[in-house]
């Protein structure tokens, strides 16, 4: 153990097995109830299982004694005999799926509630989805709609997108595996909006840069790109399995338009490889947008050098209108500097300010009002019982539609419209730089598909939500004072040296003309 990774060590549980129960012993804090240090117990027991295959089974586990929060859970069970010669890949599956349960990831990860093991088994503690995973909704009559069929991409490649970024690549993306689920439902319409997670780490694995050499081929076939499919055993050739990853999310957003393969034979797949011809006609056939065919024909193309990378992916026009709501860790915030008369170099283009890197200054106090103005005032229609009234949220509806109208109205002056976009971006820009200064990551919004499921435990964690912000926002604006105190303080200090540069300049001007 003590040469394992931190991840993988902080994250083991304390357990004992009595009977069919599983006994894990915590020592730490209650924010909720401001204990510093609390010691408790909790008690899980199996009550289904969920899945199973050759090197492994998935049961339902539920908490029957102290449970804090979370009261299922799916724990991964591995038997140690299907795991001999392989402890590299277990540990380093252990340490993708702690990192990636990070706060800033959790929206896009199946989150990871800690690992344990006995003599004959190794177990993954991981979040429980009573809905199921994306197959099994794929598999329902009828075709999936093309905004629906959007939104999950976007998230898939959301997900991708922090994986690529951070060095590591999936290479198993697809919405089902035999044994272990890889794209899970955490909430869907008509009560609440997609969110889909990834979810199966077990043959993930770092990349130095994207191209690695490789002993053997791992993932599942209709999902594979041609590289790997035709890649040669004990070949030298290097592998990009960044960008197989992006295939096989072209080939995952192809069947939910279509609900078929892309390729459905081999004969099928050789044949665009060596024409360059990508099959339209079943995308067409179901009205899918040029800009839906255009983005999978961007991740499927035959050489991986010429793929779209995650990066450029989101950039494409069928998901950029959905970047909006894209995480505030997404890219490298650029610090707004103190005053425009004071060189600061921009980390985006290594280069001091000039005309294409805005220096200007905002006041984000009043932004940061707003935020927490609006979480409250949800919280206090879910304390209420407003949240489920369906007439008072139609209403509201109707309401905030009206204000974007008038808002549009006042804004229909060209000149207007650009002062406010500058004003938006730059209190996006200011408010990346305070998380990045103060090393914050933003806290998940509990989903409200919770609120119709368990609406006691969505309202005390949408309160703990609430409180986590409200914190983060008093540091943010404790930060801006202080930094305002420097600018003044800074500028006291220029006003002296200059006075006194006046007064010399005036005294050595004096003594010139007496001489």
């Amino acid at each position: 153990m003590s040469q394992w990774p931190d991840l993988v060590r902080d994250t083991q549980l304390s357990t004992l097995f009595k009977d069919d129960v599983t006994i894990h012993h915590h020592d730490d804090s209650d924010e909720e109830n401001n204990a510093r240090s609390t010691w408790r117990e909790e008690r899980w027991k199996v009550t289904a299982r969920l899945g199973h295959g050759g090197c492994g089974s998935v049961w339902l586990q539920e908490c029957v004694e102290g449970k804090r929060g979370i009261d299922r859970r799916a724990v991964k069970v591995i038997p140690w005999l299907s795991l001999k010669d392989k402890k590299d890949n277990y540990v380093a599956e252990l340490e993708v799926i702690a990192k990636f349960s990070q706060k800033r990831y959790s929206k896009c990860f199946v989150k990871f509630l800690g690992w344990y093991d006995d003599p004959s088994s190794l177990y993954i503690a991981m979040e429980y989805f009573p809905l199921g995973d994306l197959q099994k909704y794929m598999d329902k009559p009828g075709l999936i709609d093309e905004a629906d069929a959007r939104e999950i991409s976007f998230q898939v490649l959301e997900g991708l997108s922090y994986m690529h970024r951070e060095g590591f690549a999936h290479r198993d993306i697809k919405p089902d595996h035999v044994l272990f689920k890889n794209v899970l439902i955490r909430s869907l319409p008509p009560k609440s909006k997609w969110w889909v997670k990834i979810s199966d780490f077990g043959i993930s694995k770092r990349v130095e840069g994207s191209m690695k050499v490789v002993s053997s081929i791992k993932g599942t076939i209709p999902y594979m790109a041609p590289e790997l499919l035709f890649h040669e055993p004990g070949s030298s050739n290097p592998i990009n399995h960044q960008a197989a990853d992006m295939w096989a999310l072209g080939e995952m957003a192809y069947r939910l338009l279509t609900k078929t393969a892309v390729f459905p034979t081999h004969n099928a797949l050789v044949n665009y490889l060596v024409n360059k011809t990508f099959p339209t006609e079943k995308l067409n056939k179901q009205d899918a947008s040029l800009d839906a065919a255009s983005f999978i024909r961007s991740l499927m193309e035959p050489h991986p050098d010429k793929r779209l990378t995650s990066e450029k992916a989101m950039e494409h026009a069928w998901v950029a209108p959905l970047k909006d709501h894209w995480a505030h860790v997404s890219k490298p915030s650029t610090p707004i500097p103190f005053s425009t008369n004071e060189e600061y170099q921009c980390p985006n283009c290594e280069k001091f300010f000039d005309s294409k890197c805005s220096n200007e200054t905002i006041d984000i106090r009043p932004h940061l009002e707003e935020i927490q103005r609006d979480i409250v005032e949800k919280y206090e229609t879910i304390q209420d019982g407003r949240y489920r009234d369906e007439a008072w949220l139609e209403k509201r509806d109707r309401q905030e539609a009206r204000e974007i109208e008038r808002a549009k109205a006042q804004t229909e002056d060209p000149i207007t419209q650009e002062h406010l976009l500058k004003k938006a971006d730059l209190e996006r820009r200011e408010f990346d730089r305070l998380l990045s200064a103060l090393d914050i990551y933003w806290p998940t919004e509990p989903s409200s598909a919770d609120f119709y499921i368990y609406p006691n435990t969505y309202e005390k964690e949408y309160g703990k939500y609430v409180r986590e912000v409200e914190h983060y926002l008093e540091l943010m604006r404790k930060r801006v004072k202080r930094e305002q105190e420097q600018r003044a303080k800074k500028a006291d200090t220029r006003s002296t040296g200059k006075k006194l540069m006046d007064l010399f300049k005036f005294a050595g001007e004096e003594r010139k003309g007496t001489a």
